[in-house]
Formats: structure tokens, sequence, C-alpha cells
């Protein structure tokens, strides 16, 4: 189990106002939240949209899955938190990791910084505005 809280979709909304579109109250399974899992899906100014997936245990997050994709449905990144007995599945951050698309296959990388999803959020948001100002 991680030793994170469950994440306050409702203040994250609020803080992310200037990125965050609209909601739907589930994640890209079509699934909604229940007493073990938090599920939701912001939908971001440039139409891309982050699928929450927490799974509870014990009122903490037992592991996550934050995954990006751009508005036509590719992925862009995949912040997980499930731990791969598999060593070569390992990162030096497990249970941390990021899954994105390379050419031919899905890599996944090492997540030593962005492990919460405040902190994911921060870094869409400054991606996003650096992309919306990038040609002003």
């Amino acid at each position: 189990m991680l030793n994170l809280p469950v994440s306050n979709l409702s203040f994250l909304k609020k803080a992310y106002c200037d990125i965050i579109q609209s909601e739907k109250d589930t994640d890209q399974t079509g699934k909604t939240s229940s007493p073990v899992s938090q599920r939701k899906t912001f939908i971001f100014i440039d139409s891309s949209y982050l699928s929450i997936t927490e799974n509870i245990k014990d009122e903490r997050i037992d592991r996550y899955n934050y995954d990006w994709y751009s508005a036509s449905h590719k992925l862009i990144l995949k912040f997980h938190s499930e731990k791969h007995e598999e060593k070569s599945k390992q990162t030096a951050t497990e249970p941390f990791h990021i899954h994105v698309k390379g050419l031919m296959d899905e890599k996944r990388l090492a997540n030593p910084t962005f492990q919460d999803l405040a902190s994911i959020m921060e870094f869409i948001r400054i991606f996003l505005l650096v992309i919306n100002n990038y040609g002003k």
C-alpha cells in the first residue's frame, strides 16, 4: 500500500480551474467511484484529458492510475503506482513509474518526482500553459 491520502478531487478542480475545462464522474473505463475506488476524468483546455483511478484500502491509496490522453485519445503519459514483481518490468522508483508510447511499443520510466495527483496536475498545468503560449 502507498502512504498517500485519497486525493481531494473537489479541491484539485478548484485549484486547477485555469486548465480544467470540465469533468466526468467516470474514468476511461466508464466506471464510477465506489467505496473501494475513486474515479474521475478531468478534461483540460486543449481537450486532452486525465483519467483518474485510485484504489482505496484503509482510507489510503493502495495504488493509482493517472492516464493522460490527447483529444484524439492517444496516450500522452500514464502515471502508475502498481508494483511489478517481474524484475524486467521494475524501475528504480518502483512502484512509481511512467508509461510512455515509444515508436514500436510502450516504455516504462522511473518516476522520482510526480508521485501524487497534485504534483501531476501541476506538471500538466505547466505543460499546457507553455504549449498554449508558445506561439504568442
